[in-house]
């Protein structure tokens, strides 16, 4: 199939899953450096699956009913990891993918309505808005050599969350510096390290730990002062 750039066939990427479960050291390697690596072809291929590793069994599910049973079913029997609370905990707080129990329901409950079929439909314009832009961006971009197709998507997912969530274009949130200030943190605490897969508590001082953390406060301060400039200007949210 060709792409709608050009008429070079597009060949997405991929990765070959392992057989079995890697070894200790490989499998801390390819954790570290690409977790997709990692999860073995039994993930892929069965509604469920369990693997030991490094101490500790990590389960995979696939069906919705069982994604139901632990979050919302039986969330006070599956607890979010320590594992998952260190790599999104200091760019998302005690939001809904970090906090549990009574905190998480009420969350949840306060979230909801937000994500009702009609309430998406109306944010539909600016999806389509964002994906426009991005192909004009990608075509124009396309002239001149290779597109880094990471960054145009990392490009359109901001334009909608200062549209939709931020309510409407910030001129100050400049995407160049928010763009990297999101890879700033993701190279540093928002992958795994070799201390997490130990279970190294998170107070133990990180070297790249500095760097992560004035990311992740980068990242809040660019949201609250989009979500003040907003409110001052009494404009009326999108749509």
């Amino acid at each position: 199939m060709a792409d709608t750039l050009n008429d070079t066939p597009f060949i997405p990427q991929t990765v070959t899953p392992p057989e079995k479960p890697l070894g200790m050291v490989r499998g801390l390697m390819q954790m570290i450096a690409n977790p997709l690596h990692v999860w073995p072809r039994a993930m892929y291929e069965n509604p469920y699956h369990g693997v030991r590793w490094i101490g500790r069994t990590f389960h995979y599910f696939r069906r919705p009913e069982h994604m139901k049973a632990v979050f919302l079913d039986h969330p006070d029997i599956f607890r979010k990891s320590q594992f998952q609370k260190k790599l999104v905990g200091p760019a998302l707080g005690e939001g809904l993918l970090t906090s549990e129990g009574e905190h998480w329901k009420f969350q949840r409950r306060a979230a909801s309505p937000a994500f009702r079929i009609d309430k998406l439909r109306e944010l539909a314009p600016a999806f389509a808005s964002s994906a426009e832009a991005t192909v004009e961006r990608m075509k124009a971009k396309a002239k001149a050599g290779p597109i880094d197709v990471m960054a145009e998507m990392q490009h359109a997912t901001l334009d909608v969350i200062v549209e939709t969530i931020l309510g409407g274009a910030d001129p100050n949130f400049g995407f160049d510096r928010i763009a990297t200030t999101v890879e700033d943190y993701i190279q540093t605490m928002g992958k795994p390290d070799m201390l997490d897969m130990f279970g190294t508590p998170n107070w133990v001082p990180r070297p790249w730990g500095g760097k992560g953390r004035r990311a992740a406060e980068g990242l809040k301060q660019s949201a609250v002062n989009a979500i003040e400039r907003r409110q001052k200007s009494g404009e009326v949210a999108f749509p």
